[in-house]
């Protein structure tokens, strides 16, 4: 990476079977976030032609963009280490530690696909909502960054690991207890939109200290780093889990 960078482009995966792999699974992954991002948009009142054609867009966006990350902030991290010289006395080998600083660079960045475009979605249907639902989607979504704040875990050299899954379970199951007697399509909705704002404010943002003091990776992406990522796929289970409570 080079220090004028803005735009870093990256696939994690190596190897010809392995990017097949990933890229038809992206594919049917985004066939599903279609119909789910459509039926949303249809309740906030867009015709169902371009519900659809909005939840096609937002679900294939999401792929084909997953490999860029725009850089934000580019952080210095000194990193101190020790050096033995080996110098002689008289013949006699005498090892000398020497410390020396090591000058490293972790650049933070917004994944296009996994991060800006959810983010742009969320808002969208966050301000779309009335007065009370409105309130109720912001304590969930407190609920939900302070349970993502806490079982994310900051791995050196990788960045913050957690399993979308749980932020889902948890945000559906709390979309369905405050909204199905009210209104039952808002709990798909609502479990979305806590879940991406909970799992990037509570598992990315709010660990971004720890991630440049424990972690010091090459590079932290926020929305992931690579086809398709945890903040993705957290709101997209929602949206299946949602409409799957909603719907039995």
């Amino acid at each position: 990476m080079g220090d004028d960078k803005r735009i870093i482009f990256l696939i994690p995966f190596r190897g010809i079977a392995s990017i097949v792999i990933h890229i038809f699974l992206g594919i049917f992954i985004a066939i599903l976030a279609t119909s789910y991002f459509a039926e949303i948009f249809s309740y906030l009142g867009l015709p169902i032609y371009l519900s659809y054609g909005l939840g096609i867009e937002i679900a294939f966006l999401s792929l084909l963009l997953s490999p860029i990350n725009i850089v934000i902030k580019k952080v210095e991290n000194n990193v101190f280490s020790i050096q033995q010289d080996v110098v002689y006395f008289f013949g006699i080998p005498i090892v000398v530690p020497r410390p020396f600083e090591q000058r490293m660079y972790t650049y933070i960045a917004l994944n296009a696909g996994g991060a800006i475009l959810p983010l742009i979605t969320t808002l969208f249907l966050l301000f779309s909502l009335h007065a009370l639902p409105l309130l109720l989607v912001i304590v969930e979504t407190i609920m939900i960054i302070l349970l993502s704040k806490s079982i994310a875990k900051v791995i050196p050299g990788v960045g913050v690991v957690m399993p979308p899954i749980i932020p889902s379970i948890i945000s559906s199951f709390i979309s369905y207890i405050l909204f199905f007697s009210v209104n039952p399509i808002l709990v798909p909705l609502s479990a979305y939109i806590s879940s991406v704002l909970g799992t990037l404010i509570g598992a990315d943002i709010l660990n971004m200290k720890r991630m440049l003091q424990d972690a010091r990776p090459q590079m932290i992406s926020i929305g992931g780093m690579g086809t398709f990522d945890g903040i993705f796929i957290s709101g997209l289970l929602s949206l299946a889990i949602g409409t799957f409570l909603i719907s039995i």
